[in-house]
């Protein structure tokens, strides 16, 4: 028999996490049924960085970035050739609006960034402000970690002219997402550009399942997974929602995800409860 990985009894007998990269069941993908886009009043695309490509080939003047983003944001922005400038996020992840407000008045910005971090809106006092400056330029709302169409009652999506997610940062799915605000245009469906992701998820899923044993397991799906977000660095596909992904979706029941990633972060909060290394 294979030797087990290190730490797998503990991490299988666990629920499964709700966040970060999620396993796929073989039966469930080959089980899906075709179904129709369970969101067809919004631009369909397969992941955030192709909402921000088109949204930069929209409105090609220079934009207003918060400081505290990861870089896969700029990568649409700068092979648009949009110049973009920062504006300062808080040790709080607050936006400080003040100099925001100063930097529109300033420079005229023809669209700013909103991030929802780890799927909150900012504060309603913040978001009033923001809502404001939609009388100077667009106000983009990102939203790709949550919190856009789990629940009737959304809590974001109420800032931005337009507002994004990515369906992966969240659910069970290789890949998906959509865009409000823009104008709707006919992508193809995503295919071979999520070929690396989905075999990650699906040895992932064999592996937390014990259909795959073994150290090189993990290791395999860890590369497969880097060698899949390695293909959307190097190349940037103006696709939709693929059709593999669209069946998944009408299966799931997306108030319990949201009821699940909530619970995760309160267990998340208690267990930083007294920590000095990080403030929640």
């Amino acid at each position: 028999m294979s030797a087990g990985v290190a730490g797998a009894e503990e991490r299988r007998t666990q629920s499964p996490p709700i966040g970060g990269v999620f396993e796929l069941d073989l039966a469930a993908v080959l089980e899906a049924q075709d179904a129709p886009a369970r969101f067809p009043e919004a631009q369909s695309v397969t992941s955030g960085r192709t909402a921000l490509a088109i949204l930069a080939e929209e409105v090609p003047g220079p934009w207003l970035l918060p400081a505290y983003l990861c870089d896969s944001v700029l990568q649409p922005l700068r092979r648009a050739g949009i110049p973009f400038e920062f504006y300062p996020v808080g040790g709080d992840l607050r936006p400080r609006l003040d100099e925001l407000e100063r930097s529109v008045e300033t420079q005229s910005p023809a669209a700013i960034l909103v991030v929802d971090y780890f799927g909150f809106p900012p504060a309603p006092e913040d978001a009033a402000r923001f809502r404001a400056l939609r009388e100077h330029c667009l106000v983009v709302e990102d939203c790709v970690q949550g919190s856009l169409l789990e629940l009737p009652d959304a809590a974001g999506g109420a800032i931005g002219d337009a507002v994004f997610t990515s369906f992966r940062k969240y659910l069970p799915v290789p890949d998906g997402g959509l865009l409000t605000g823009a104008k709707s245009r006919p992508l193809p469906p995503a295919a071979a550009s999520l070929r690396e992701r989905l075999l990650g998820q699906l040895l992932r899923g064999a592996w937390v399942s014990r259909q795959a044993e073994g150290p090189e397991v993990e290791a395999v799906f860890l590369g497969l997974l880097e060698a899949g977000e390695a293909s959307l660095d190097e190349e940037l596909p103006l696709e939709a929602t693929s059709r593999l992904s669209e069946r998944l979706l009408a299966r799931l029941d997306l108030a319990d995800a949201a009821s699940r990633r909530r619970a995760n972060f309160v267990a998340l909060l208690e267990a930083l409860d007294g920590s000095d290394a990080v403030t929640p």
